[in-house]
């Protein structure tokens, strides 16, 4: 785990999925926005940071639920968080600020 296991797609979470139920979810440009160019991976359930200018290691573990339940595990900093909400549409801006 916590290993990417796509390396060859290294954009894979800048491709973006369209809103298919629009009442559920605001459209996601990005899977997970990162600022710079680092790429993303994925690993069985969940995303990858690949580092960032963010100071989440390389091996940053991330991912949301529909109504807007976020978690990340960065275990190099020793580090999680969790934002759990009951919020429509995923992606809420007021969520996302938090």
């Amino acid at each position: 785990m916590f290993k990417n296991s796509i390396p060859e797609f290294p954009n894979f979470g800048r491709q973006g999925i369209a809103a298919a139920k629009p009442d559920l979810t605001h459209l996601l440009p990005d899977l997970y926005p990162v600022p710079g160019s680092s790429p993303q991976g994925w690993e069985l359930t969940f995303m990858l940071s690949n580092g960032s200018r963010t100071g989440r290691s390389k091996t940053t573990g991330f991912w949301a639920g529909l109504s807007n339940v976020w978690w990340r595990c960065d275990r190099e900093n020793e580090v999680a968080g969790m934002v759990c909400t009951h919020i429509l549409q995923l992606t809420d801006p007021q969520v996302l600020g938090l």
